[in-house]
């Protein structure tokens, strides 16, 4: 199985050099390095998932969801989806000399208001792969 943490070191790699490319640079972070004031940032979420992916007639053990929320107001979060989706959607994650699948869309959630703070928006949108 390919190891979580490298996957989220390479995840967050793909976004951020995205992410920094912008006229105002922005960042990824996985959700407990993500800051706990301010606006305009994506926290990045992986989770292991049943099945895998048929490589030849044997089944993969790893198939993973990956999911992208970013924060700020409803304008930047919108735009900030579209960067994560084009930094990460039909790519392929290499760790430790293992190439994943093209990373798919799955789903996405609406976009809502912190409940904590006025004016800061989030939502979710949602990819799979698999090794």
């Amino acid at each position: 199985m390919t190891a979580t943490n490298a996957q989220v070191a390479a995840l967050l790699a793909m976004l951020n050099a995205d992410l920094a490319s912008l006229s105002t640079p922005r960042s990824a972070y996985e959700r407990d390095d993500a800051p706990t004031s301010g606006r305009d940032y994506v926290i990045l979420d992986i989770s292991r998932m049943a099945g895998g992916n048929l490589r030849g007639d044997v089944l993969s053990p790893s198939r993973w969801r990956l999911t992208v929320r970013p924060v700020g107001s409803v304008t930047n979060v919108r735009a900030l989806l579209d960067r994560c989706t084009n930094a990460l959607e039909h790519k392929r994650v290499t760790v430790a000399g293992q190439e994943s699948t093209g990373i798919s869309f799955e789903t996405e959630s609406a976009m809502s208001e912190s409940s904590s703070q006025v004016g800061l928006w989030s939502a979710g949108r949602s990819f799979t792969y698999a090794y």
